[in-house]
């Protein structure tokens, strides 16, 4: 992960949480009680970021490996073998 990405990351869950916060100090006054209805999909966006990044980094995509080389044998009678 290269440094820029995860400084990303960390500015993006910092906004997110900032933005949790002050929408719920600004619900709690009556006349501004829809920004509850902001803070619970705030809520879910966060849920839904942390899962993910606990599921990449827990559950990396497998590497691929590359398949072996199969080089052309001669069948065994050919080769003088019998096998009995």
């Amino acid at each position: 992960m290269s440094r820029t990405a995860a400084a990303r990351r960390r500015r993006n869950l910092t906004n997110l949480a900032i933005f949790i916060i002050v929408t719920f100090l600004l619900g709690v006054f009556p006349p501004l009680r829809f920004f509850l209805w902001l803070n619970l999909v705030a809520d879910a966006a966060l849920i839904l970021y942390l899962g993910l990044a606990l599921y990449l980094a827990i559950w990396p995509p497998p590497e691929r490996e590359p398949m072996p080389m199969v080089h052309d044998m001669p069948p065994a009678a050919a080769a003088g073998d019998s096998g009995f």
